[in-house]
């Protein structure tokens, strides 16, 4: 029967994230599959910077002024 679960491996050693119901000292065989990519990361990457003077310098700062602003009411607990 095969069972599937996460595990995290660090120093040399598998951690299961979940519960795993096996025997204490049962032997079992562990295929590790590589995390799946969400995409090309070489395209994502070269597209960096590709913004960069476009954004008109007064919006910037504009961003930078109401940061600084306190425009919510305190929470009061």
């Amino acid at each position: 029967m095969s069972k599937i679960f996460k595990a995290k491996y660090a120093k040399g050693v598998f951690t299961p994230l979940e519960p795993v119901h096996l025997r204490e000292d049962e032997v079992v065989e562990v295929t590790v599959l590589e995390p799946e990519k969400d995409g090309d990361d070489e395209a994502f990457l070269s597209s960096a910077g590709g913004w960069k003077d476009l954004v008109p310098e007064e919006f910037i700062n504009n961003v930078y002024e109401r940061r600084l602003r306190a425009n919510r009411p305190p929470v009061e607990l």
